[in-house]
């Protein structure tokens, strides 16, 4: 029989409250990278191009550190736009 001590209780939701979750962030992903060749900022090496596959909004180059930093991709600018939340409005911010 195992250590009563090694073993974590689980415990199910005690109260009804849980954890809320942010909403999931629409990526835009990369079409294109690169090293361009040009002096770059500190720690910056890659150049690299994203599109939306929702809106089809595309991005212009963007410096990034790895590889790996841009096939994760940048949030889309159009798809994550702020609501304006002082008018109570759901219109985008550039529609206000």
């Amino acid at each position: 029989m195992p250590n009563e001590s090694t073993k974590v209780a689980r415990q199910g939701d005690l109260f009804g409250w849980k954890r809320p979750r942010r909403k999931p962030r629409k990526l835009a992903h990369l079409i294109d990278l690169g090293d361009h060749g040009c002096v770059y900022p500190a720690g910056k090496h890659m150049v690299g191009l994203f599109r939306c596959g929702r809106c089809a909004w595309e991005s212009v180059w963007v410096e990034m550190s790895t590889v790996t930093e841009c096939r994760r991709g940048i949030p889309c600018e159009r798809c994550n736009r702020v609501t304006v939340a002082t008018t109570g409005s759901s219109k985008n911010a550039d529609e206000v």
